[in-house]
């Protein structure tokens, strides 16, 4: 069986003034051996182009002819390619192998291909970082000190698919925070026709006013570059080439997903055994890409070049942080109206039933003001009826016994007209004595006294008070438990009121007022003290309102503690007023305590 394997390299040279190089060969072996041979696959290699001189160039060389060792000369086929075209036969799945800078390969991962070798030398032994860019001027330009002082200037670059001709060097500009894509006035590329040397005549020549160049490529042209200046420089490898940017991986030897298994362990084994070339080159492995894909994505190309147009995917890359935080938001809100909305409906349940209780106090209150305002009518009306028929009682009834003497003369022949007067008199004074015992009546109210817990009806009467809202201070009781006493429940009530309502009207004017009611047993007698910390009183103060029908009051008649003096004696009691300490008024009511046994007769 023949079997045939075919090897092609082209390799153009891009300076100007250089003619094409082609390296490339083919080559045809028939092979006959008298028994058959499985047909084996050719290799097929792909190198991208590259601008003369490169320090990488000689470990091509040696690369293909490590190749040609491995495989054999007619088992591979070698050629290069423009960047667009060698895209394109990656992408057309027409390689096994490929050649090109690392951003490059980068650009191609959606395609499947993977790095096997990254170059290395001993200028830069680390193949993450070994290639970087160098930005060059004229020296005579003073105007442009940093890269800075560039903006709207016209820049030259050999490729805009050019890795460290133009890409990483664009990277510097939008490191100093300017837009990569507006900050030059205007873009010179120099292509194959003129190559990167292109680029060092441009700005010679002034039609440039910046120009970008691969690290190192400067070095190889010291009459140029004694007119030109370096921007941002920082040298860096033994030989001490000039460097603007960030340094990044270098040439890179990828698969791509057409190649076998074999293939790819057969050429990553040949890479890393391969001897170090003459210049001190040799492959290594680059296991850090993250600088290319932050540059790229700072740019805004290869992978990320969606970022340059408003994409649902880019909208998504770049806000994402803020759509988790606003979905997070809405999931807040929402969580917070759903809690807002419990809460609420749990206060409307506890709001009703305040309302319930507060409608019941309310209605608790009015009974109480009422049945004060009763207690007190009833207690007005009953010290007037009795000042009345003490006073009147006398005088109406002497005017009846003469009414009726003056009768009696007329019916013995006096003058009619006297006749008729004493009449009148007469039924004006049984009139007068009627209304006068029907006060009486209604004031007494038809009670009797009885023996009554003092110490449940003081609570009583100070809880109405203060339910009723009349209270001007806090009021506080001290009462002994199980206090007795014989009499009128009622006219009890109407006292405590009376002498509570008194020291509240004391505390108008205080917004720290207090009102102690205590209640005690000592000695056979029923002790009541109601004090409060109202107005000072002097000690003629104390005489004037220990008077009868006097008030402390500038507006009162006294008839208050009037009533309270008519009712304590008429139980046989007495009442006693004193000033407080600091201020305020205690008046204190003593009356005869209970005793277990006593008389049932006496009223």
């Amino acid at each position: 069986m023949e079997g045939k394997l075919w090897v092609c390299v082209s390799k153009s040279a891009v300076m100007s003034g250089m003619a094409a190089v082609c390296i490339g060969c083919c080559f045809a072996q028939t092979t006959a051996t008298g028994a058959s041979e499985p047909e084996l696959p050719v290799v097929r290699i792909g190198l991208s182009v590259w601008s003369e001189p490169s320090n990488n160039e000689p470990i091509i060389r040696e690369t293909l002819k490590m190749f040609e060792n491995t495989f054999g000369k007619d088992r591979i086929s070698v050629k290069m390619y423009g960047l667009e075209e060698l895209e394109k036969v990656i992408r057309s799945n027409q390689l096994d192998i490929f050649q090109s800078s690392a951003g490059f390969y980068r650009r191609q991962l959606e395609y499947g291909v993977r790095a096997i070798a990254t170059a290395a030398s001993d200028r830069f032994p680390d193949p993450n970082s070994s290639e970087g860019s160098t930005i060059i001027v004229r020296k005579d330009r003073k105007d442009i000190q940093k890269l800075a002082d560039a903006k709207g200037m016209v820049l030259a670059a050999n490729s805009p698919n050019g890795f460290t001709g133009y890409q990483v060097a664009l990277g510097e500009v939008a490191r100093i925070g300017e837009d990569p894509n507006k900050f030059f006035s205007r873009t010179i590329f120099t292509g194959t026709g003129r190559g990167v040397h292109g680029v060092i005549e441009s700005v010679l020549s002034g039609e440039a006013d910046v120009g970008f160049l691969r690290l190192c490529f400067l070095e190889h042209f010291p009459k140029e570059a004694a007119q030109l200046r370096v921007l941002n420089a920082r040298e860096v490898g033994v030989d001490g080439c000039a460097c603007s940017t960030e340094r990044y991986p270098t040439w890179t030897i990828s698969a791509t997903s057409r190649a076998t298994p074999e293939i790819s362990r057969a050429v990553a084994a040949a890479l890393l055994t391969m001897p170090v070339t003459e210049n001190g080159y040799y492959w290594g492995i680059a296991n850090d890409y993250t600088s290319v894909d932050n540059l790229f994505k700072t740019l805004k190309i290869g992978p990320y070049e969606y970022l340059a147009h408003w994409t649902l995917q880019r909208f998504l890359s770049e806000y994402w942080p803020f759509l988790a935080f606003a979905l997070i938001a809405v999931a807040g809100l929402i969580y917070h109206g759903v809690a807002i909305e419990r809460i609420n409906r749990f206060q409307a349940i506890r709001l009703k039933e305040v309302l319930r209780r507060q409608k019941v106090l309310e209605r608790k209150s009015q009974m109480a003001s009422s049945h004060i305002d009763e207690l007190q009518r009833i207690g007005t009306v009953g010290l007037l009826s009795s000042m009345v028929a003490h006073e009147l009682n006398q005088p109406l009834s002497a005017i009846l016994l003469h009414a009726r003497s003056l009768q009696r003369f007329a019916e013995k022949g006096m003058v009619q007209k006297m006749n008729e007067v004493c009449g009148d008199i007469s039924a004006q004074a049984t009139r007068a004595f009627n209304i006068v015992e029907k006060v009486r009546g209604y004031a007494k109210g038809n009670t009797q006294r009885q023996r009554v817990d003092l110490s449940k009806l003081v609570e009583k009467t100070a809880h109405d008070f203060e339910l009723s809202r009349r209270s001007h201070g806090h009021i506080a009781t001290h009462v002994q438990s199980g206090v007795f006493a014989t009499v009128d429940a009622m006219e009890m009530e109407i006292v405590i009121l009376n002498l509570l309502k008194n020291a509240s009207n004391a505390l108008r004017e205080r917004s720290d007022g207090s009102i102690e009611v205590r209640l005690f047993t000592k000695e056979n007698s029923v002790f009541l003290e109601i004090a409060d910390n109202g107005e000072f009183f002097s000690k003629r103060d104390i005489e004037l309102i220990s008077q009868p029908i006097v008030s402390s009051q500038h507006a009162g008649l006294g008839l208050g503690l009037a009533i309270v003096r008519t009712i304590v004696e008429k139980h046989g009691g007495r009442i006693a007023f004193d000033a407080n300490a600091e201020r305020g008024l205690c008046v204190t009511i003593t009356l005869p305590a209970d005793k277990e046994e006593k008389d049932d007769s006496e009223v």
